[in-house]
């Protein structure tokens, strides 16, 4: 799925990893881009020795689906040296797949650059339980500052999760919440953010819910 000189580029990109990072892949029957999606992983775990990928399947891996707890499929997840949980549902592509690949940097650091120092530290110290539920599309050049956000959080904080779904796979649930544009963002199934907001910002709207 990867043209030589993109291998080339990741593989540099790849090279700022220390950690590993495992990638635990979801599939099930029916499922449009679920091929696809092995076949991206498969090529990515080949790029580094750092990133290793499992691959189950919700009709022959129930044990896996209930150790992992999950709930939908296509789904990749994402297990580092994040404190908290990173998923992804659908497929990275288009304007998803840098951030997914920053994302797999950031889980081997157990780090980011995306937020300041000050703000990191904000983050870290939130006690209270954080889900994050963002919709997306390939074609939405805003969405990645929203997915970056929402995983900053999950990197940093044990008591953040970020789910991220690409809301064409998923039109149930984003018809569930009412999703019309994109990114959305929503925060403990409460406060409901549409568009791409600064992290201070969000940051101060966590904290007065």
């Amino acid at each position: 799925m990867l043209d030589e000189q993109t291998k080339q580029q990741i593989k540099e990109l790849f090279s700022r990893m220390e950690d590993s990072v495992e990638l635990v892949f979801f599939s099930k029957q029916n499922c449009n881009y679920c091929g696809e999606i092995k076949n991206l992983l498969e090529e990515l775990s080949s790029l580094t020795d750092k990133l290793k990928v499992s691959f189950y399947s919700f009709e022959e891996n129930g044990e896996a689906v209930k150790a992992y707890n999950a709930d939908d499929a296509p789904l990749i997840i994402i297990k580092g040296k994040n404190k908290g949980e990173l998923r992804f549902y659908g497929i990275p592509a288009g304007h998803e797949f840098g951030p997914f690949l920053l994302t797999l940097i950031d889980a081997s650091l157990g780090d980011t650059q995306e937020v300041g120092e000050d703000i990191k530290e904000e983050i870290k110290s939130l006690e209270n339980d954080i889900t994050f539920k963002v919709f997306v599309t390939p074609t939405c050049p805003y969405c990645p500052r929203a997915v970056r956000l929402a995983y900053t959080f999950a990197l940093l904080n044990p008591n953040s999760k970020a789910y991220v779904y690409e809301a064409i796979e998923f039109p149930d649930l984003a018809t569930r919440y009412n999703v019309r544009g994109v990114p959305k963002t929503v925060i403990n199934e409460t406060l409901q953010l549409e568009g791409a907001y600064p992290p201070d910002i969000v940051l101060k709207k966590i904290k007065e819910l």
